[in-house]
């Protein structure tokens, strides 16, 4: 991002940016956006990243540019993100209504051979060379967790959409050798409608504040 930044009149302070020539707002998207991205590679995690508005942002600041080494960090990174596609894949809903009797066995589920398996297969979600089979086999170990008698009141079988890469970028940079390196690209998983579906009925139930010990304890020092 350095020879970008430089071009906009921008310097990087650690996790901030000052603009000395007017803030443009394409870059600050980029600039938040990419250490998210950065850690999914590294780490291997899953990801709720703003893809499309990350794009638009760098096909604007792509036209601005005109420092060679700034456009060519714009084409790298534009290129790892247009290696996205959408993809359909089935999988589990916490069913939010769940009785407290049903709550009890989240932990067996979570100890459940099918749903290690469907983790293990969320993980080859973010290798291309095995996203189809992956999400196959996440969409199957989906299927059955949802229909076993015992994690049916728990689970609810739901669709959507991700995006997941297609290829592995050319290691002609630093972001490409890193992801070439781990050999994943993070599966992009939008989770903001989640939120906001369950934040409407935990609201809705108005539950108490739970105060910790520990700050109950300081408070009354």
């Amino acid at each position: 991002m350095d020879p970008i930044l430089h071009e906009l009149g921008a310097d990087s302070h650690g996790p901030g940016i000052m603009f000395t020539k007017g803030v443009v707002e394409e870059a600050a998207v980029v600039w938040e956006a990419l250490p998210h991205f950065v850690l999914a590679c590294r780490e291997r995690l899953q990801l709720d990243f703003r893809l499309d508005e990350v794009r638009r942002s760098l096909d604007l600041l792509l036209q601005r540019s005109r420092d060679p080494q700034a456009r060519a960090n714009i084409v790298t990174l534009a290129g790892i993100f247009q290696s996205y596609r959408t993809t359909g894949i089935d999988a589990l809903e916490l069913n939010s209504g769940m009785s407290p009797k049903a709550a009890e066995i989240v932990n067996e589920l979570l100890e459940d051979e099918l749903y290690r398996k469907m983790s293990s297969a969320s993980w080859k979600i973010g290798v291309p060379a095995r996203i189809e089979r992956a999400v196959l086999l996440f969409s199957r170990y989906a299927r059955r967790i949802a229909e076993s008698r015992l994690f049916k009141p728990l689970a609810n079988l739901s669709s959507k959409v991700i995006s997941t890469a297609v290829h592995l970028p050319m290691p002609d940079s630093d972001i490409g050798a890193l992801v070439t390196r781990t050999g994943y690209m993070p599966p992009i998983v939008p989770l903001r409608l989640q939120g906001m579906r369950a934040r409407e009925p935990y609201l809705a139930a108005n539950p108490p504040l739970l105060i910790h010990p520990s700050v109950r304890e300081h408070s009354e020092q």
